[in-house]
């Protein structure tokens, strides 16, 4: 999700809230989609995560990493051939 992302860039939740200028706990809620932050709010997060998680996707208007998004990688096979990839 959302907050996993985050942590793996090396970011705490508590970080981009006060870069955000919110409490952790609604940035918390925010990210487990208890809640949905504002237009402003939601583009103050995307600001604080660097882009990494969009204010477009906070407001339900996307939803997140499309398959496009990612990086493609080959499947490697148990006889060491490699799978083709697949879109």
């Amino acid at each position: 999700g959302m907050k996993d992302r985050i942590l793996a860039a090396g970011l705490t939740v508590a970080e981009v809230a006060r870069k955000a200028g919110t409490p952790t706990a609604h940035l918390y809620n925010i990210l487990c989609g208890v809640r949905r932050p504002r237009p402003e709010l939601a583009k103050r997060i995307e600001a604080a995560t660097g882009g990494l998680i969009r204010a477009t996707e906070l407001l339900g208007l996307d939803h997140g990493p499309t398959l496009r998004s990612l990086p493609l990688t080959r499947q490697l096979l148990p006889d060491g051939l490699h799978a083709p990839l697949q879109f």
